[in-house]
């Protein structure tokens, strides 16, 4: 067997309740770790989808049939006495990892619903314990990270065609600027004299992504980005629409060392923006030549 024996503690004092040094510190590690596990190797993939089973996937080395995982509120610690678990109708927390079969997996299903009716708030955190003894966050000392699915924001209420993607701007408090170009369905004629009667975008080939090649402007703070008002760059039908920054600005090494300390000379490059866009002109779908534009703002 080990040699030794891993405990872990989540917060143990520097002192004791009277003030005087701690001189046993066996009370306050209280969860015992098995040496043989390897707990940095943990990682998650959360599926829960209205409508579907809630399901998350751990993968990792050492896990058995008594593995147990919780879901607490960002704002708790994994293996804190203040933790708060979520309460979600219809599903079961803790719950416990579908038996394997074999003593020892390095993946573990969990099944938290058989069908979602409410999903999980964006940002919850997961918590792992080996061998839980109760339903209480202390139980679960592991916090296990996984990708978390920020909900998508509609920069465009209305179908667009071709989208790309360009960063502008990133200051050192962690914002970004972004520019959008995409393809503005709404823009193309609905009559031709060659479609009279017909709609006029199936005139252009793979009218799908087709659009007059427009652009939005996306500030972006966190997992929100508010998108600025749509313009046209080119009042053609185009598609196959690209783009490359050029300058863009970046912030002041100075900047990111002080944060908000420093003054704002210290928050970005001074440079005007400058990017390159890409697309096909399709107003003749017979030739669609390729075209090149630069775009300039400040």
């Amino acid at each position: 067997g080990a040699s030794h024996r891993l405990c872990w503690a989540h917060d143990p004092p520097d002192a004791e309740f009277d003030g005087s040094p701690v001189t046993d510190f066996g009370p306050h590690y209280r969860v015992e770790i098995d040496p043989d596990f390897i707990w940095i190797r943990f990682t998650a993939v959360v599926d829960c989808v209205l409508g579907r089973p809630c399901m998350i996937t751990l993968y990792g080395i050492g896990m058995g049939p008594t593995n147990q995982i919780l879901l607490i509120t960002s704002s708790g610690r994994c293996g804190s006495p203040t933790a708060v678990p979520l309460n979600i109708a219809g599903l079961t927390n803790p719950t416990q990892v579908v038996d394997p079969g074999i003593p020892s997996s390095s993946v573990g299903v969990y099944l938290l619903a058989a069908l979602t009716l409410v999903e999980p708030p964006v940002g919850f955190r997961l918590c792992w314990g080996p061998d839980p003894k109760s339903a209480s966050p202390i139980s679960f000392p592991l916090e296990v990270y996984y990708p978390i699915p920020y909900r998508p924001i509609v920069f465009f209420p209305a179908r667009i065609g071709d989208m790309s993607l360009v960063l502008l701007e990133s200051d050192r408090l962690g914002g970004h600027r972004a520019l959008v170009l995409f393809g503005d369905t709404t823009r193309l004629p609905t009559r031709t004299s060659g479609f009279s009667v017909l709609d006029a975008r199936s005139d252009y080939d793979c009218c799908n992504n087709t659009g007059v090649a427009s652009s939005i402007v996306l500030d972006i703070q966190g997992d929100i980005a508010r998108p600025s008002g749509a313009r046209v760059f080119h009042d053609r039908a185009a598609m196959d629409v690209s783009a490359a920054a050029l300058s863009a600005r970046g912030p002041h090494v100075q900047g990111v060392q002080c944060g908000e300390a420093c003054g704002s000379e210290f928050t970005s490059a001074p440079t005007d923006y400058a990017v390159a866009a890409g697309f096909r002109d399709v107003l003749n779908p017979e030739r669609a030549p390729g075209a090149v534009m630069l775009l300039h703002g400040q």
